[in-house]
């Protein structure tokens, strides 16, 4: 099993990634090694832009497959990689390393190099019946920079990203038995939770695995296992509110939508269509699951495992 350190920023880093968006109008974001998303710097408005991608074109599983793709790339080669996004805007992306290792990417993003939008993505925008002149003008809204601004530019987020890494900005720290379990149960959501197999991965025997897990969170290790993915299936549809049921349960690993909505409901006490949709709006518009999740009692189960440390 490959065993991924847990980090740990202080409070100044944020404020210094914060302060780079602010001069360059540009957002980065630290992803772990999975690229899930660590921390994020301060909103600009390159969300307009790529919300009206997203939203009226679709893209945003082409862009979290190209945003991990790149991480890939980045780290393979070992340096700063700089590519256009699927919309045209320029991003780059960056190894966070300690000690040899890559702990993490950085990434920078979104500017423009090119002084009009793409005409191909127009194209496609305007034969979707949406404006034309609104997609046009969150495009150059975006910050545009020449080659000489974008080298220099770039040299400053390498130092800055390089200087945060070696320093004690960041801490790293290397998980426990109980926290290599929760890892591999994370890192395998979409595969059945068998103990044997977790077992096995960490390296010790079921009872070692379920007496640790027994003593830490006093519950089963099958009891664990299905909250980490009901966990997982409720910030899944939070993040994206297009997902479907059924797509985000096979993500965790259930491929039975009605066998996943008896487990959700034995923990949750609601279905996970009470969390979706609003019954008053059936059929009509999706919504936020945060009311419902609080509604259905969700934020305090989750509270009780969080100070548990699950």
């Amino acid at each position: 099993m490959q065993e991924t350190q847990q980090i740990f920023f202080d409070p100044e880093v944020k404020q210094l990634i914060d302060s780079f968006s602010y001069c360059f109008g540009v957002k980065i974001t630290l992803y772990s090694p999975l690229v899930e998303e660590w921390l994020v710097g301060v909103f600009v408005k390159s969300s307009d832009y790529c919300t009206l991608l997203q939203k009226g074109m679709h893209y945003r599983s082409r862009c979290l497959a190209q945003d991990k793709l790149m991480c890939e790339r980045c780290k393979r080669l070992g340096k700063l990689t700089l590519y256009r996004c699927h919309g045209g805007l320029n991003e780059a992306v960056m190894p966070i390393e300690r000690d040899g290792r890559t702990i993490g990417f950085a990434m920078l993003g979104q500017f423009r190099t090119l002084e009009h939008v793409p005409a191909q993505l127009l194209q496609q925008w305007s034969e979707a019946g949406l404006d034309p002149v609104t997609f046009r003008e969150a495009f150059l809204a975006r910050p545009y920079f020449e080659e000489e601004t974008l080298s220099r530019m770039l040299h400053l987020f390498s130092m800055l990203i390089n200087f945060v890494s070696s320093s004690s900005y960041v801490k790293l720290w290397q998980p426990q038995l109980v926290e290599k379990v929760i890892q591999y149960l994370d890192d395998h959501m979409q595969e059945p939770s068998n103990l044997a197999t977790v077992a096995q991965a960490v390296g010790r025997s079921e009872s070692a695995v379920s007496h640790a897990i027994k003593q830490k969170f006093k519950v089963s290790f099958k009891h664990l296992a299905t909250v980490r993915k009901i966990q997982r299936f409720e910030s899944l549809l939070s993040k994206n509110p297009l997902l479907q049921i059924n797509e985000a349960c096979l993500q965790v690993g259930f491929p039975d939508q009605l066998y996943f909505s008896r487990v959700y409901r034995k923990f949750r006490s609601c279905t996970p269509f009470a969390i979706y949709q609003d019954p008053s709006q059936q059929g009509t518009q999706r919504r936020s699951i945060g009311p419902w999740l609080r509604k259905c009692g969700v934020g305090v189960v989750c509270l009780a495992y969080q100070k548990s440390g699950i």
